[in-house]
C-alpha cells in the first residue's frame, strides 16, 4: 500500500464531468478522480489543478484503499 507518483507532462485541461474530476495533459492522456467517494479532497485537487494548467506536473495515485490503476485514476497533483 502507499502511493504511486508519475510525471504527467504539461497539464492542458481540468474539468468536472459528472461525478469526476478529469485532468488532461498536452498529449491527450487523461486521468480521473471520483468526487462521489472523495468529495472534499477532490474539490481541493480540482482547484489546485486549475492553477497548474500550462505547467509540468506530477500526479499521485493512492494505493491505500484499493489497487487503483495509475493509468486511469489519480488522487493528487503537484507542479514538477
Amino acid at each position: 500500500m502507499g502511493y504511486v507518483n508519475n510525471d504527467f507532462g504539461t497539464l492542458a485541461d481540468v474539468r468536472l464531468q459528472g461525478s469526476l474530476v478529469i485532468i488532461e495533459n498536452s498529449d491527450g492522456e487523461t486521468r480521473k478522480m471520483s468526487r462521489d467517494k472523495y468529495k472534499e479532497s477532490a474539490d481541493e485537487v480540482y482547484n489546485k489543478a486549475r492553477h497548474l494548467v500550462g505547467k509540468e506536473v506530477r500526479i499521485r495515485t493512492s494505493q491505500n484503499t484499493n489497487n487503483w490503476n495509475e493509468r486511469e485514476w489519480f488522487s493528487d497533483i503537484y507542479q514538477k
